[in-house]
């Protein structure tokens, strides 16, 4: 039986050890700088898809511009909300974009699809719907789920921005019995930092 006055120092040794690591690889020749100066100055690594806080949505020919409120960027996933800017102005836009090589990623990290595009808006209502566990629970009408879904993405390199295309779902048609698919496209930017 190990005393508890030497498992207190192993588990010390075993959590100061990533420490250590990094550390001893500061000062290897062989170890990479953390950021060059040419990164630093290299205005592509923050270039993003129009001006921050910026988005449109199009979808069955209707263009609605957008202020987007809320932004998260973590792990290469991208989500948030945007709100219109041209009549009619109750436009709502919620997205969620997992990480661009989610396929080559391992399955426990729980990516199970490219992402969600919602709108909304009240008066007049309208609904729109995009992504397989976003229209998976409705009647689509013999249309498989996962032909509404973002068919093309491409995130900018700051990470904080995209864009693309997709089939959407007209909610309002489902509900009359007659589901309707619609291609559009849409670009999304944080606003600033």
């Amino acid at each position: 039986m190990v005393s508890l006055t030497r498992a207190i120092p192993l588990r010390h040794l075993v959590f100061s050890l990533p420490l250590w690591m990094v550390l001893a690889a500061c000062g290897r020749e062989d170890a990479p700088p953390a950021e060059t100066p040419e990164a630093r100055d290299d205005p592509s690594a923050e270039a993003g898809f129009g001006e921050p806080g910026t988005g449109f949505i199009e979808v069955g020919g209707q263009r609605h511009e957008l202020s987007v409120q809320r932004c998260v960027a973590m792990f290469g996933a991208l989500s948030g909300s945007a709100v219109s800017t041209t009549e009619p102005d109750n436009i709502s836009v919620s997205f969620e974009f997992s990480p661009v090589d989610w396929r080559e990623r391992d399955v426990s990290e729980g990516w199970e699809e490219t992402g969600t595009i919602g709108i909304r808006s009240n008066d007049p209502y309208n609904q729109w719907e995009t992504g397989v566990s976003a229209v998976g629970v409705y009647n689509t009408g013999g249309m498989a789920p996962e032909s509404l879904d973002i068919t093309s993405l491409e995130v900018a390199p700051n990470g904080r921005s995209a864009r693309g295309e997709a089939v959407f779902i007209d909610m309002q048609a489902v509900m009359a019995g007659a589901p309707q698919a619609i291609s559009g496209v849409f670009e999304f930017s944080c606003p600033p930092r």
